[in-house]
């Protein structure tokens, strides 16, 4: 049994063109619960990229800092060499 918050996301894009396609899949999230103690700070980002067996996972480490069970959040990708590449950045305008 496990209480464990997790969800994943697929997607699968299929060219029905007879050309090439750059395609660009966008996954934001902001660093919080949505209580207004987000506001107060101390939330912080850290990007990862591990390599194991020829395979890689790029992404964010979400670090929420509350004083009672701080949490981390990730969002991750498998990359795949030509096909997958996982940027991060550090500041979006809201």
């Amino acid at each position: 049994d496990s209480s464990l918050p997790v969800a994943v996301f697929v997607w699968d894009i299929e060219n029905k063109n007879d050309y090439d396609l750059d395609v660009s899949i966008m996954f934001t999230m902001v660093n919080g619960s949505g209580h207004k103690d987000d506001k107060s700070g101390g939330h912080w980002n850290e990007p990862f990229h591990l390599e194991k067996n020829g395979e890689a996972v790029s992404g964010i480490l979400l670090h929420h800092c509350t004083t009672v069970n701080p949490y981390t959040l990730c969002i991750a990708a498998r990359e795949q060499v030509r096909f997958i590449c996982v940027v991060s950045c550090r500041h979006a305008l809201v």
